[in-house]
């Protein structure tokens, strides 16, 4: 049944009733009929009342079934194109935070495996750091860098400039030997 043309025939309602209880008042123009038509598609009635100014019936249409299951007669009512926007509007939205959870989840398990990775060539890292240390402290040690006793043998070694001019700044008893650089005025000589 085409419920606007139902609502324009003649006398024309004031307001309708909707399922003995809800009274909808028809507003005035142009756009009234597409108005009232929306209200009633909101609530999804299954009888509508045409009222006149006085609140008296004239005429009356069901739009489902009373005898029919619930289910039935939810399936009669006809769709209107709010009702059809937001079923599209839902499965929209369903079917986005699918796909996002979807690449969630997958990036999630790439940054895993790129920290295993990562963990894995620092474990790398650290162990051959370690073994050139050791290497490198051997090495000094067989040099001569180890070689005297106590203090004597490490300021003897290569380390030992170094210390010295650490020793005498942190004890500030002077400055440290410097080496002297003859100064020529830019002359050759």
């Amino acid at each position: 049944m085409n419920l606007k043309s139902w609502l324009r025939r003649v006398p024309q309602p004031h307001s309708l009733r909707l399922d003995d209880k809800k009274v909808l008042r028809i507003s005035e123009g142009k756009n009234k009929w597409r108005d009232i038509l929306d209200a009633v598609a909101l609530e999804q009635p299954g009888k509508v009342e045409a009222l006149d100014t006085d609140g008296n019936v004239i005429r009356v249409t069901q739009l489902a079934d009373p005898d029919a299951p619930a289910e039935e007669a939810a399936a009669a009512k006809p769709k209107s194109e709010l009702a059809e926007l937001g079923g599209l509007i839902a499965g929209a939205y369903r079917a986005g935070a699918e796909q996002h959870a979807a690449a969630f989840q997958l990036a999630f398990a790439e940054n895993t495996k790129l920290v295993q990775v990562l963990a894995e060539r620092l474990g790398g890292l650290e162990k051959a750091w370690q073994t050139t240390l050791e290497q490198r402290a051997a090495e000094y040690m067989q040099q001569g860098g180890g070689s005297g006793d106590g203090i004597d043998g490490l300021m003897n070694g290569p380390m030992g400039p170094m210390l010295q001019a650490l020793a005498v700044k942190m004890m500030g008893s002077g400055e440290a030997a410097k080496p002297t650089v003859a100064k020529t005025n830019g002359k050759k000589g």
